[in-house]
């Protein structure tokens, strides 16, 4: 799962697993916490070799089961797609990535033409406004910039 924080998903009490093409509910009975890595423990696996036998799967969940992000905070599933404009009102592109650097998150931005890659730090410095309603973000960033 992608979570900044395992202490998100303990709530989950299910999950989809998706392996080999093929999807299956299924239940968690446990979830610890390893060097800030979420450790999921699901029933009917209580061996490290059966559960090994899954490396690979994909574990989603239904959005409602998502804890809600606090202020200011956004899911990326939410940015990507979004529209940016910079403060002039300069269409930059749309979000199609985003990067964790360690020191924050880097919006990618596509745009089609000119065809051109932004990178953004999705930080206050450059962010002024987002709206997810609206699947725009207004930024601080000039359009010459690269």
């Amino acid at each position: 799962m992608y979570a900044a924080n395992s202490a998100n998903i303990r709530a989950l009490k299910s999950a989809w697993i998706i392996f080999q093409n093929q999807a299956s509910i299924v239940k968690i009975s446990a979830v610890r916490s390893f060097d800030d890595e979420a450790v999921i423990t699901l029933d009917g696996l209580s061996l490290r070799e059966d559960a090994a036998q899954l490396a690979g799967a994909e574990i989603v969940i239904r959005r409602d089961q998502l804890v809600a992000p606090a202020t200011d905070e956004f899911y990326w599933s939410d940015l990507i797609g979004c529209q940016v404009l910079n403060t002039c009102g300069a269409d930059l592109g749309i979000v199609d990535d985003l990067v964790s650097t360690g020191a924050h998150d880097v919006i990618s931005i596509h745009q089609l033409t000119p065809p051109q890659t932004r990178l953004i730090p999705f930080v206050n410095a450059y962010v002024r406004e987002v709206s997810i309603s609206q699947k725009r973000i207004t930024v601080e960033w000039d359009a010459d910039w690269d």
